[in-house]
C-alpha cells in the first residue's frame, strides 16, 4: 500500500509543479511586461 500512495503523491507533486511553474512562467512575464 504505501509504495502506491507514494507514487499518488509524486504524482500530484509533478501536476502541481508543472502547472506552478506555468504559472509562475505567465507571474513573471507580466512582471516584465509592466
Amino acid at each position: 500500500m504505501l509504495p502506491n500512495v507514494f507514487k499518488v503523491c509524486i504524482y500530484l507533486l509533478n501536476e502541481i509543479f508543472s502547472s506552478h511553474t506555468l504559472f509562475l512562467l505567465i507571474a513573471s512575464g507580466d512582471v516584465a511586461i509592466s
